[in-house]
C-alpha cells in the first residue's frame, strides 16, 4: 500500500520480489478477492484493498495502544489507587506520601477516603477502596493486615508546662495533668486505658475530642496534655508544643490492610513502598 511496486516492497521488507508476489497471491486466494491491479510494474490497490487497509490500520493502532498501556502498567505510570485511612493518617502521613508519589507517577489517579475503623472494614468488603491505613490490625477473616512500623505513643505538652522539655513522660505522671483525650473507643485511647488498668493509673480528661488534629490545637493553646500517635506528634507545631515519648512504651502499629483475595496492583505496590520510605525517614524523640 505504501510502496507502489513489488520491487520497492521487497526492498522495504528485506525480502525477495518473488516472496512478496507469493505473499500477495496467497492473501488474495485466502480472501477471495483481488487486492492489487498490476499496471506497468506498479501495484494499484483495489477499493477492496483500501477498505481492508483502513480496518487493518485500526487494529494496528489498537495493538500499539495495548502495548503502550502494558508498558505503562508495568512501570506503574498509569492506574488508580483507592486508599482509605483514619483522619490522623490522612492529615499527617498520606499528605507527604501522595506529594512524593505524584511527583514520580503523575499519571496515577489517587482517591482518598477518610474513614474510621469500622467504616474502613465496610469499605474494603464493598471494594470501595483497594487498601487502608490504620493503627492496629483490622479483625475480620476476609481482611489481611500487615504491620509497616510501630513507633509507640507520644505525649503532647504545652510549652508553658515543658521547661525543660522532657524526652519522655511516664504514664503515671499523666494522673496529675489535665488531659485532652480521644474517645475510649479510639484504638489509641483503648491501648492507653488498658495500660492504666495494669498500672493502677487514673487519668483525668478535661476535654474529650474526636480527632487527634483537634487535640493538637487544644494543646497548642495550653488547654491540656494529650497522648497521640507518632505522625501527629511529628507534625505538631514545635513553637508551641513539646513532644515526649510515652513510657512505658505502648504498641501502636501502623498497618496496611486489604482483602485477602484481592492482590495489590503494581501502582499500589509502589504506593506502599513510598509509605515505607516516609516511615524510614521520619525521626521521633528517643
Amino acid at each position: 500500500m505504501s510502496t507502489g511496486s513489488v520491487r520497492a516492497a521487497a526492498e522495504w521488507l528485506h525480502l525477495t520480489q518473488s516472496a512478496v508476489s507469493h505473499t500477495i497471491s496467497h492473501a488474495e486466494q485466502e480472501l477471495g478477492f483481488t487486492l492489487f491491479r498490476r499496471s506497468k510494474g506498479h501495484l494499484i490497490p483495489t477499493p477492496e484493498a483500501q477498505a481492508l487497509h483502513r480496518e487493518a490500520m485500526k487494529v494496528y493502532e489498537s495493538l500499539e495502544h495495548l502495548k503502550r498501556m502494558a508498558r505503562n502498567i508495568r512501570q506503574a505510570s498509569v492506574g488508580l489507587i483507592r486508599v482509605g485511612a483514619i483522619p490522623a493518617l490522612c492529615h499527617e502521613l498520606l499528605v507527604d506520601v501522595i506529594a512524593v508519589f505524584r511527583t514520580r507517577y503523575p499519571e496515577v489517579e489517587i482517591r482518598v477516603h477518610t474513614l474510621h475503623k469500622q467504616e474502613i472494614i465496610q469499605a474494603l468488603l464493598l471494594r470501595d477502596i483497594d487498601l487502608a491505613l490504620d493503627y492496629f490490625s483490622l479483625e475480620h477473616p476476609s481482611i489481611e493486615s500487615v504491620t509497616l512500623a510501630d513507633f509507640g505513643l507520644y505525649v503532647l505538652i504545652p510549652l508553658s508546662d515543658a521547661n525543660p522539655a522532657p524526652g519522655s513522660v511516664n504514664l503515671k505522671e499523666l494522673q496529675t495533668r489535665p488531659l485532652v483525650a480521644l474517645p475510649e473507643t479510639d484504638p489509641i485511647m483503648a491501648e492507653v486505658l488498658q495500660a492504666c488498668d495494669r498500672l493502677e493509673v487514673t487519668l483525668h480528661p478535661v476535654i474529650d475530642v474526636q480527632t487527634s488534629r483537634m487535640a493538637v490545637g487544644l494543646v497548642e493553646r495550653g488547654l491540656g496534655w494529650a497522648v497521640t500517635d507518632a505522625f501527629t506528634a511529628h507534625n505538631a507545631p514545635r513553637a508551641q508544643i513539646a513532644v515526649a515519648r510515652l513510657q512505658p512504651k505502648l504498641s501502636c502499629p501502623l498497618c496496611i490492610n486489604h482483602l485477602r483475595e484481592q492482590p495489590f496492583g503494581i501502582a499500589a505496590e509502589r504506593f506502599i513502598e513510598h509509605i515505607r520510605d516516609i516511615c524510614r525517614q521520619v525521626t521521633f524523640p528517643s
